[in-house]
Formats: structure tokens, sequence, C-alpha cells
């Protein structure tokens, strides 16, 4: 089946779906309640617990008429980062989209007979817990790494209690901060050849740990300084040379129960990992650039990548190349790495949410434009988005403190959680990043290889004797073996012929054989005025004879794309 990518853009949104941020018993319950409605096309299973002992789920969705492990599959993960909370919500949203249009929508109800998705909507559940009921932000875990205590410096802390964290000025001749004259509120950089005005330090909200009037304020690290997506076993690197990486490769509970579900599901061929934020579809390599990756395998990359641009106009880019936090330091031990890098897996980490592209402000770089350096007519942008879509309610004045060790300050900034990080709700953002994005994993899924009988024919050759003639072939645009780094990796299995009947077999004498991988599209996609053929490496036919009996059973069987059976009759 030729489903082409446009057609996803039929599928409308559906506004029956309650978005909003989901706390992890809200989570549990959505699960829960979707299982006991829709039966036969849901089972949630609990595959770990986190630090603090929640229940990590992963939804498995199919018509479980033919079981999941005999579909070829696809894989979403949401919030590995704690704060990423638009990953959840789009997760949900996708189970729900999934479930409630199964039956309804052409496409959705033969994803469903066809594949199966494994859906984690929260990775990070007690982060997130935290950020969603605390003012407070955190990378992943609440676990305290690498110190057991606190570090002295500044920590931050909703010290006037509003509810929020944000930003505190203080008046220094030696700062490196202005008032802008454009806009009270905001805050620039203080050029080389400023020597008379007024100055500021810029601090986040909060207190200092053990220190004592007059000495230099140093910035504590975060005690909570594990980043789960730096735990991974490809290109892993140890706490000095990666920040975040934990102790060793899957040390933390949550990525080793993401690890050991991949790698007990071979049949997954495509995985989508949702972050914020940037509005951006990232693609592996991390620690390399393309030069470094097979050419069909960054052929496959960029063509799909192309269909998520269009489906969510997010643009499709190279983590190596645009977005690395620093130039030249590659990033290590990232998810994406390891789906593709150890087990051959097709998959992109989408950074949902771009508050920068909604302020007008285009053909920036991401990174840069995040940590380095920022234009005061880009700000005044944002804040004039700020005030014109939320009412000025994304932004607090700057408010006089008298803070309990530093006198007076005064406190404002951003609220950066649902402006920057997260969308605002009730503004239709979210309804539309979840859809969008749905749109783009639904037409990921559809790329994986497929195998089905095409046909088959009996020929009497004697009284009791037959010669069976069978064919197989791969619908999918994906080979069977979904990547060549799959296959070079060695990390799919043989496919398997099995056959059972009462005949005898006379030849050949083998009820059990393997069969070689099939292509897909996926390997056709050149187009050379040279040379134009298109062979017919989709297909394997395979001929035996049998005497005796009436009944054959066939059984084919591959890793990532699908069991199937034939059953005949003489």
């Amino acid at each position: 089946m030729n489903i082409k990518y446009m057609a996803f853009l039929d599928l409308p949104l559906d506004d029956q779906f309650e978005f909003k941020y989901y706390l992890h018993s809200e989570i549990t319950e959505f699960l829960k309640n979707k299982t006991n409605k829709f039966t036969d096309l849901i089972k949630i299973e609990e595959i770990g617990k986190t630090y603090e002992g929640r229940t990590i789920w992963v939804a498995k969705i199919t018509n479980f008429v033919v079981d999941d492990m005999e579909k070829p599959a696809y894989y979403i993960e949401a919030n590995i980062h704690a704060g990423e909370v638009t990953g959840s919500t789009t997760a949900l949203y996708i189970i729900h989209y999934l479930l409630e249009k199964y039956n309804n929508e052409k496409i959705i109800t033969d994803l469903l007979d066809r594949y199966v998705f494994y859906i984690v909507p929260r990775i990070s559940a007690d982060g997130s817990e935290r950020y969603l009921t605390t003012p407070n932000t955190l990378r992943s875990s609440t676990r305290y790494w690498p110190y057991p205590d606190k570090l002295p410096g500044f920590h931050s802390e909703d010290i006037n209690e509003d509810g929020e964290i944000l930003w505190m000025r203080i008046q220094d001749e030696l700062g490196d901060w202005k008032i802008s004259d454009k806009d009270p509120r905001l805050m620039i950089k203080r050029n080389a050849d400023d020597i008379e005005g007024k100055f500021y330090r810029m601090f986040p909200e909060g207190m200092i740990e053990d220190w004592k009037r007059g000495e230099p304020i140093k910035i504590a690290p975060a005690p909570e300084g594990l980043d789960l997506n730096r735990q991974n076993p490809a290109h892993w690197g140890m706490e000095s040379v990666q920040q975040g990486a934990g102790p060793f490769p899957l040390s933390e509970p949550e990525t080793r129960a993401i690890a050991d579900f991949i790698r007990a599901h071979p049949n997954i061929n495509g995985i989508q990992s949702f972050h914020t934020f940037s509005g951006v579809i990232l693609r592996p390599l991390s620690y390399a650039p393309d030069t470094e990756m097979d050419n069909h395998d960054l052929a496959v990359f960029k063509h799909l990548g192309d269909i998520g641009e269009e489906l969510t106009g997010y643009p499709c880019i190279n983590i190596n190349k645009e977005f690395k936090y620093d130039s030249k330091k590659d990033l290590l031990g990232g998810f994406l790495d390891w789906a593709f890098d150890h087990r051959g897996i097709f998959s992109y980490s989408t950074e949902l949410w771009d508050i920068i592209k909604e302020a007008g402000i285009e053909d920036r770089d991401y990174i840069q434009f995040l940590m380095y350096r920022r234009t005061e007519e880009e700000e005044l942008k944002l804040l004039k988005w700020n005030d014109d879509t939320l009412d000025g309610e994304g932004f607090k004045n700057w408010e006089e403190f008298d803070h309990p060790q530093l006198g007076r300050v005064e406190i404002g900034g951003w609220k950066f959680k649902y402006t920057w990080q997260n969308p605002p709700l009730g503004k239709g953002y979210l309804e539309q990043i979840a859809h969008k994005n749905a749109l783009f994993a639904f037409a990921h899924a559809f790329a994986n290889a497929r195998i089905k009988f095409s046909d088959h024919r009996i020929e009497q050759i004697s009284d009791d004797t037959y010669k069976i003639n069978i064919s197989i072939i791969n619908e999918g645009f994906l080979p069977t073996y979904t990547s060549n780094q799959a296959k070079n990796n060695k990390v799919v299995l043989a496919n398997k012929l099995e056959i059972t009947t009462d005949c005898e077999i006379v030849t050949p004498r083998n009820n059990r054989i393997n069969f070689p991988h099939l292509e897909g599209r996926s390997n056709k996609m050149n187009m050379n005025v040279f040379y134009v053929f298109s062979p017919e490496d989709q297909k394997w036919t395979y001929e035996f004879i049998v005497k005796g009996g009436s009944k054959i059973s066939i059984k084919a069987v591959t890793e990532r794309a699908g069991t199937i059976y034939l059953d005949l009759e003489l």
C-alpha cells in the first residue's frame, strides 16, 4: 500500500482531547480509561520505576487481532527532560487520536491493522511532577548528581513566594547589564564603550548557600545534575567530559527501562522522541558530521525529514552541524545516537514549540540565539509578542524586594516555563503542535517495512504429488533490515520460513529455512538519467514439492517487517 504523506494533512484535529499539561496521576488515569474503553486496541504495561518510585508506562496500540510482536513497530517517547511537558501532551494526543479515529479514518485504521505503536508518554516523571507542582525547574531526575549535597553558591528559589522563579537585578557599577532605552522591562548587555550610566548584575531569583556579605557571589550548579539524554551507551562520556552523564551508561532506572524495552522489541523500525523547544526536527548523528553516515541511510533520514518538514513546518537538521551547545564539543550519550548507531533505527527528536518564530524572528542560529547573543530588536519583538498575544502576562515587570541576604533587589523577567519552554495554554498553540507532530509520527510509521504473501501457485504433478510456489513481498518503504547500519551491526536476525504439513516434503526436504532480507523502496530514490532500472529486490519466491496429505501451513517470520501466515489445502 502506497499512501502519500500529503494524505495525512486531511486528518482533522480532534478537539475532544483535553489539551493541558498532565500530572503523573492524570497520565495514569488517562491510560487506564483508554484501556477500559478500547479493550481490543490498547494495552498498558509498567516497564520500570523512576528514582522516586513512579511507574513508567508504555501504551501498546494496535489491532490486537494480531499480536503486537508480529507487526512492524513505531516507538514514541516524551518528557525525558522534566520541564518539556509539551511532549507528554503530544504523546497522549497521539494515543487518543489513534484510538478514537480507528474505524473512522481509513489511514488510522490501516495504521493499527498493519503496525503497532509503542508510546511512553513520560520518562522523567519525578522531575516533571516537581516542575508542574512547584515553581522549580530541573533538567531530568530529582536525584542529586554529581554531588550528594548542595554546593555553596546561588541556588534558585521563589523567595518572594509569588509562584514563579524569575530573575533578580542588582545595581552594580561593575555590572554587565543595563536597562534598554526602548523598553524599561528589557535588560541588554553592556557594551565595551558603556562607561557612564546605571549598570546591573543579573542573578536567578534565589538564595546563596554558605555565603558571607562581601564575598564574591558564585552560581552553584543545580543539585539535580543528571541529564537522562546523556546516559546512553553510544559514545557515552564520563561526567568530566559530558555534563549530566551520570556514573555509567544507563545507570538510572529511567534510562535502563527504556533501553531494556527497546531491546526487547526488535520489531521497532522508527522512533520519535518529543522535547522542547525551538521548533526543529533533529536527526543523528550528534557526535559526527553527515559524512560519517552511510549514504543510503543519510538519504532516508533526509527524505523522511523532508516529510516531517511538510507536515509540521519545522526544519529537519543534523545535530552535529546545527544544534551543538559548543561548536567545539560533541554531545555524547544521546538517545538518538544509541537508537541509530547501535540498533539501526531511524530516529528523530523533535523540539516542539518555538516562541522565537512566533515573535516573527526568522533565520536565526538555534543555539547561538538561545545561549550567546540576541539583538535588542529581537528581544523587543519577543516582548511585543508577549504584549499582543498574552496581554503582557508572560513577563513580570520588575518590582523591588528586600532580599534577606542582598538587601534591595528587583525581581522580574520572563515566566519561562509557559512562554519559552512550553506554549501558553488557551491560545491554540498546544493544539496545533500536538496535531501536526502526530501527523509526522503517522507518516514515519507508514515507512516501516511490512511483508505479505503476494501470490501462490499449486500445481499437481502426479496423483498425490504437488509443486507449491509462494511469493513474499515487502510492501514497505524501508527494507526488512531497516537500515544499512542495522545490517552492518548484525542486530536484525535472519528471516525464517516455517512449513507445517501432514504431507511428506519431497524437495527441498527442510521445513525450516532462512530467506533473504527484502528491500523496500528506499533504495530506489535516486533518479539517474544515465541508468534507469528498478530491480525486483522487494520479492522472494520459493518452490517446494510435497507428496500425500492435504494441508499446508506456511509461516514467514521477520523481526522488523512482521510475521505472516498462509494456509493451503491440496
